[in-house]
């Protein structure tokens, strides 16, 4: 007489579904970013056209709980 269940190998299967999520979760960020086109960066441009960079624009960042000035129509739909 068997001690235990001989199937379902409970620890088994949740060990292969974890490996298998974990490749599948893999491969979808991987082919996201592999047919992502969008331009990140100046050298992505340059890279892409092969003309000079003339200028960017920097980055910029405001301080907590201050507006974003760069955005101004947000507080249009806010409410009172």
């Amino acid at each position: 007489m068997p001690q235990r269940p001989v199937s379902p190998n409970r620890p088994l299967w949740i060990a292969l579904g974890l490996l298998l999520g974990l490749v599948v979760a893999l491969g979808v960020a991987f082919f996201m970013e592999y047919f992502d086109h969008s331009v990140n960066s100046a050298d992505d441009v340059h890279n892409c056209l092969g003309l000079p960079i003339l200028a960017t624009i920097g980055d910029f960042k405001t301080p907590m709980g201050k507006q974003n000035p760069s955005r101004p129509g947000d507080e249009a739909g806010a409410e009172e």
